[in-house]
């Protein structure tokens, strides 16, 4: 993909890193975000060694307001052609005993920034008439209420819509957007939300690639959406047959925290 970029937003692990292999794999440049700035150095090295495209990288906290206007500037001077919507956050956590803050956080990074940055994407980049693509990384989470992990699955279910619905939106014209609803997947996400390790799920966890192929995949497809695995599917499907308080109860037995999760998750 000759002149042609992908951003990546939340790029320096878990997904974004595999979505960043994967693209560059097909030649595109990249801008690669993330908060961490030493290990997207770091993958940015590997990538331009590996695959010989050019790397920006671009250290940003989403949750700040003078982070979108950044990205304008990289999009308006790049051919950014593929936006991935990858950055999340997430705490396992009592919601009203988890701090105000904690929460609007959250929202900020899950939900607000990602609209924004799609809003601002669109109006740069369709009036060039090019074949666009958007990719919104979302969740099964976003099909069922999931306690103790409240705003998390709240956000993820606005994803899922929002991902949903401007894919119909734009279906007449050259955007195509793309909705990725997967399940527990190797990443850093549990341990970064504060579950315990016994809580995990790593028996049925999908690994990151396979996840992300499954995505980049659907996307160049032109897929409204796609969920990797039979399971994830199959656990969607149930959750649209059983009864929503059994699938609640369900979850709160087995996610019930433990007394000082406060503790845990401080």
């Amino acid at each position: 993909m000759q002149n042609s970029y992908a951003l990546i937003t939340g790029a320096s692990s878990g997904l974004g890193e595999q979505f960043a292999h994967i693209l560059a794999s097909k030649g595109y440049h990249l801008l690669l975000l993330a908060r961490r700035e030493e290990r997207l150095k770091s993958l940015a090295d590997v990538l331009r060694e590996t695959y010989h495209i050019e790397v920006i990288c671009i250290p940003l906290d989403l949750t700040q307001s003078s982070a979108t206007e950044t990205l304008l500037e990289h999009i308006k001077a790049h051919p950014v052609d593929i936006l991935i919507n990858n950055a999340g956050a997430g705490h396992y956590q009592n919601f009203h005993q988890a701090p105000l803050e904690k929460h609007q956080s959250l929202i900020a990074l899950n939900i607000t920034s990602l609209t924004e940055l799609t809003h601002r994407f669109l109006d740069i980049r369709m009036p060039t008439k090019r074949r666009l693509y958007i990719l919104n990384v979302g969740s099964i989470a976003g099909y069922v209420s999931i306690p103790f992990y409240t705003t998390y699955t709240a956000s993820k279910a606005y994803v899922n819509h929002f991902s949903r619905a401007l894919s119909r939106e734009l279906s007449q014209t050259t955007v195509s957007v793309t909705g990725l609803y997967p399940g527990a997947t190797n990443t850093e996400f549990n341990k970064a939300s504060g579950l315990p390790e016994d809580r995990t799920t790593t028996l049925f966890s999908m690994s990151a690639n396979r996840v992300a192929n499954a995505g980049i995949t659907a996307m160049f497809q032109g897929k409204i959406n796609v969920i990797p695995g039979f399971l994830n599917k199959t656990m969607v499907l149930f959750s649209h047959i059983i009864p929503e308080g059994l699938i609640r109860l369900i979850l709160q037995k087995i996610l019930k925290p433990p007394k000082n999760i406060d503790k845990v998750t401080s």
